[in-house]
Order: C-alpha cells, then sequence, then structure tokens
C-alpha cells in the first residue's frame, strides 16, 4: 500500500514519457537499404545496448533507429511538445516513438498526463502521420509491404533524476506506481490485488534503480540516463505485435483454407481435372513462409546470459503474454500441415485410383484384342 504521510509530493528533476506506436508494415525490411534511404531524413542509427556485451542478448540485426523531428501534442492542460524517432526491424515492423519531456512534473502532475494519453487519440494521428511519411521514404526497402490492423501501443514513464535522492523500496512506498501505470483516475479505490498485479514485475538491480513492468506501461528509474531497459521493452512489444499479427493472419487463411477444401472435395472426381494439386502449392507456400518469418521473429533477440538487462526482457515475455501467442502460431501452422497432408493424400489417391483405372483399362484392352485374334 502508498504511504501518504507529510513528506512532500516527488517531482521529476529528469525524464521524459515515452509513447509508442508499433505498426507491421511489410513481411520483412532490408535493413541495409533502409539505412540508406533513411539518410534523407536525419542520420540513421543501429541499436546497441550499452549496459551488456553481445555475448549475453544477441541481436541477430540489429534495427535501424532515424529522427523524425518534432511535434506538438495538444493536451488537455496545454500543448507539449515532443521528439519523435522511429525504428525499423527486419521482421517488417516499424516503432514510432514520442519522447515528451517530464522534467519538473509533480508526480500528481505524471498521473495527469498518463490518464491523458492512455485512450492515445492525443498521438494516434500524429503518429500515423509521421509513418506515412517514413514509408514513403522506405520504399523499395520494404519487402511485400502490407498495411495490417494490429497495432501495438506502449507508454514507459522512464525517470533518471528525482528531486531528491530515492532507493527502489523508498519509490515504492512513496509512489503510486500502480495507478500511474493503470491511468486510474481514482486511485484510492484500486483492490489491493489489481496493485499487487500491476507491481508483480518490479526488478532492481541497484537499490537505487527500478524497472516495473505492466501490460500497457512500464515505469523505469534509471539514476544511470541509459535506455537499454526501455529499448528491451520495445524489443519485445515488437516480438508481440509480430506474433499477434501472423496469429490473426493465419486465422484468415484457415478460414480459406476450410472453404477451398470443402469445395475441391465437393467438385473432385478422378475423371475431371483436379484443382487440389494447387491447394497443395498454396499450402506448401503458406507453411514456408509462415514459418520462415515467425522463426525469425523469434530468433531476433537471443538471451544467451542471466544478467538483469535478461530478467527485464524475460519478465516483459512473461507479462506480454508472448508465449501464449507462439503457442497459437504454432498451433496454426500445424493445422495447416494435417490439411496439407489431407491434401496431399487426397491426390496420391486420385493418382492412384486413375492409374489403377488404367491398369485395368489396358487389361480388358489385351482381352478384347485376344479375343478379335482368336475369331
Amino acid at each position: 500500500m502508498v504511504r501518504n504521510d507529510d513528506k512532500s509530493e516527488l517531482c521529476v528533476r529528469e525524464g521524459s514519457v515515452l509513447v509508442y506506436r508499433i505498426f507491421d508494415v511489410a513481411d520483412e525490411i532490408d535493413l541495409v537499404r533502409a539505412e540508406e534511404r533513411l539518410k534523407a531524413l536525419a542520420e540513421p542509427t543501429r541499436l546497441r545496448l550499452s549496459r551488456t556485451a553481445p555475448r549475453h542478448i544477441q541481436i541477430s540485426d540489429p534495427p535501424v533507429s532515424v529522427s523524425l523531428g518534432p511535434v506538438v501534442v495538444p493536451l488537455p492542460n496545454g500543448a507539449l511538445g515532443a521528439e519523435v524517432t522511429a525504428r525499423v526491424y527486419d521482421y517488417g515492423a516499424v516503432s514510432i516513438t514520442l519522447s515528451l519531456p517530464a522534467a519538473g512534473a509533480s508526480w500528481s502532475r505524471l498521473q495527469e498526463l498518463s490518464r491523458a494519453l492512455w485512450s492515445g487519440a492525443l498521438v494516434d494521428g500524429l503518429a500515423q502521420e509521421k509513418l506515412e511519411m517514413l514509408l514513403a521514404t522506405l520504399g523499395p526497402a520494404l519487402q511485400k509491404p502490407h498495411r495490417a490492423d494490429v497495432r501495438e501501443d506502449y507508454t514507459i514513464y522512464f525517470v533518471s533524476a528525482f528531486d531528491r535522492p530515492l532507493k527502489a523500496s523508498e519509490l515504492l512506498e512513496r509512489a503510486d506506481l500502480a495507478a500511474l501505470l493503470l491511468a486510474e483516475p481514482e486511485p484510492e479505490r484500486l483492490a489491493s490485488a489489481v496493485r499487487e498485479s500491476a507491481l508483480r514485475y518490479a526488478l532492481s538491480y541497484y537499490q537505487d534503480d527500478l524497472t516495473v513492468i505492466d501490460w500497457n506501461a512500464a515505469f523505469v528509474y534509471e539514476p544511470s540516463g541509459d535506455r537499454d531497459v526501455a529499448d528491451i521493452l520495445e524489443y519485445a512489444t515488437s516480438q508481440l505485435l509480430e506474433l499477434r499479427y501472423y496469429d490473426d493472419l493465419l486465422d484468415r487463411e484457415l478460414d480459406e483454407v476450410y472453404d477451398k477444401v470443402g469445395l475441391r472435395a465437393r467438385a473432385w472426381s478422378p475423371f475431371l481435372p483436379s484443382s487440389f494439386p494447387e491447394l497443395a502449392r498454396y499450402l506448401t507456400a503458406l507453411l514456408v513462409e509462415v514459418t520462415d518469418l515467425t522463426e525469425k521473429v523469434e530468433n531476433s533477440l537471443k538471451v544467451i546470459d542471466d544478467l538483469f538487462l535478461a530478467k527485464v526482457y524475460h519478465a516483459a515475455v512473461d507479462r506480454f503474454r508472448i508465449a501464449h501467442w507462439q503457442r497459437s502460431v504454432h498451433r496454426k501452422l500445424a493445422l495447416v500441415q494435417s490439411i496439407h497432408q489431407v491434401v496431399q493424400n487426397r491426390i496420391h489417391g486420385a493418382r492412384s485410383l486413375l492409374l489403377e483405372l488404367t491398369v485395368v483399362l489396358l487389361i480388358l484392352l489385351e482381352i478384347v484384342l485376344a479375343l478379335f485374334k482368336v475369331k
């Protein structure tokens, strides 16, 4: 329970609110070509974690980041300037991040900001506008571009300094982190179970840093100021997006496949040309493509050692239920594989039947010819 004693309210001395909008825009993105094309906007950089060696956390193809300039975010208590950056992932995801300054904000002001940002309406249009500009710049770097309805939103309250030194234990006592992460307008009414759930994934490496990960938002207190934890959380969110996208894609494809299999089965005849071979080729291509792309997402970041950032990543994977989406995608791929096997069996059965009929006809023909010779 948060203690409200006679101490003065906390105030952020250095910090920002990172508002993420992550989109799936293509099957894959050629990051080498993307780097070249993004130079037209600003000097792009590759993601590099500063707190851990590459041997501990391996990123197969580090995403490319680029500045997209400033925007003005309209807020209930006045407009606020924000810096916009984009991050491009090789597996087809693009993250648009608005960084709103939080320096000088009291804790109650930070909670007001969280409630104002909760619906997303204040930043959705700005993020979409920047995304359109970015996609026009990327152009041919996008491989099989598409616009998916699936999107992920996430917010990180990043503080590097308060107006006084604080330990993680003190921060958990003095600041209502659950209300902040949940954007709760009536924090005093929150049930203890809800608070415990929101604070379940609270991690610290030193006594004076704290990371709290929830489903829609996270709080990061990092006196060093480095953004590694925020980068890991963004990475995990992009992986969640891709798995949700492929889960939705497989749902649509399976509906079509069920219809096609039903129609092919009703129309099938061993004496007529069959479209089952075409369906089999389609299923093979679907299996290969989706399996390859989902494996690329799942293997894009590998945790080798159990350091703090690895714990942050595993906590995010657990909180975002990424394993659930992985199982769902793999189960649907298994269904596609099963349907593919059924179609292949029908094809082989049809071919065997036609072969047997051909043999029978040849035997009958030989018998008829032999009878004519006898006469």
